[in-house]
């Protein structure tokens, strides 16, 4: 990877709170579509049963974009948690958030 995108420039612990930040960031993103996609959902839903209301099936690009990104930052998120566990080495890593990202 690029140096400026593993962070693997930095000093150790520079590096490692560098990867946590953008892992924390990422998280926040990924909280954020898979709200907007149980919203989508429940849009949908709500269409399908009240078709007055408006068509289900003009949500789908949204549902389809959303799904996409939540699959991009799901890589990223696990790109990035796995640059903090080579940077913590043989380090005690266990206060970090890797096995913490349950979808």
């Amino acid at each position: 990877p690029p140096p400026a995108e593993d962070f693997s420039h930095l000093p150790p612990e520079q590096r490692k709170k560098k990867l946590q930040a953008k892992i924390d960031d990422i998280t926040k993103e990924l909280t954020k579509e898979q709200d907007q996609s149980d919203a989508l959902d429940k849009m949908r839903g709500v269409y399908e049963q009240n078709p007055q209301m408006g068509d289900p099936f003009s949500l789908e690009p949204q549902i389809t974009h959303t799904s996409q990104n939540i699959g991009r930052l799901k890589g990223e998120l696990s790109k990035y948690e796995l640059w903090l566990l080579e940077a913590a080495g043989g380090e005690d890593s266990s206060h970090s958030t890797i096995n913490n990202n349950t979808g």
